[in-house]
């Protein structure tokens, strides 16, 4: 029903909003893609990395781990009138898919254990 459509868009609940709330495989991705919008700043002369993604945006794009520009806009920093999508989402979008797999993976085994968690709760 509607609940479960909402956790899928939602997985784990909360999103995380700083680097610290991400799980151990979460953070290594989290670096790999602020280096590449620091390179990204410097290659289009932006003094401003985070104009690209902000880390808060970084954060959720870890975990919601979205592979299109729909997915992407479902991201913090990047619904709205979509200029940054439009501007960096292909770029961003590259940059995290040699990573999609890992993380779904990561995802998975986190998602089975919270769920056992809660039937257990019940």
């Amino acid at each position: 029903g509607a609940d479960s459509v909402a956790a899928a868009a939602r997985p784990f609940g909360q999103m995380p909003s700083s680097a610290s709330e991400l799980l151990p495989g979460e953070a290594a991705v989290y670096e790999a893609l602020i280096a590449a919008t620091h390179a990204r700043a410097e290659e289009l002369g932006e003094g401003y990395v985070w104009s690209i993604a902000p880390a808060r945006s970084v954060c959720e794009m870890v975990r919601r781990a979205p592979a299109s520009m729909e997915e992407l806009r479902s991201v913090w920093g990047f619904g709205g009138k979509g200029l940054r999508a439009q501007r960096h989402g292909d770029f961003l979008l590259t940059a995290l898919a040699p990573h999609l797999p890992a993380l779904r993976a990561l995802h998975s085994a986190a998602g089975v254990a919270a769920d056992e968690a809660a039937g257990e709760a019940a």
